[in-house]
């Protein structure tokens, strides 16, 4: 299956700032993020990148957070796991699912 890596850095190569703020990212490229989690069938993002988005309207597909912490999401399409993203490729490999990787 295809694997789509879709990352938002500056020019520097960062992904935040010191403090985690991303701020950076602009209005539209929020709204293409979200456009493109409903077109992929699973989206694989950390958990930082996570709490960012939290609020966003995520309804479509499945959503895996890769985290150390294994929360409970109140949101069905969203599930904490604490593997590698190989592993969570190899797993969606096997179930026809394509997918995207994100920051």
């Amino acid at each position: 299956m295809k694997t789509i890596l879709y990352l938002a850095t500056t020019i520097n190569g960062m992904i935040a700032k010191p403090d985690g703020d991303s701020d950076f990212v602009s209005k539209e490229q929020t709204e293409d993020f979200l456009l493109r989690c409903r077109q992929a069938g699973v989206v694989i993002m950390g958990r930082k990148t996570y709490e960012i988005i939290e609020t966003l309207p995520l309804k479509d597909g499945l959503h895996i957070v890769l985290s150390h912490q294994l929360i409970k999401s109140d949101n069905p399409t969203v599930i904490f796991r604490d593997q590698n993203p190989q592993e969570i490729i190899q797993r969606r490999d096997a179930t026809g699912n394509s997918g995207q990787l994100r920051g």
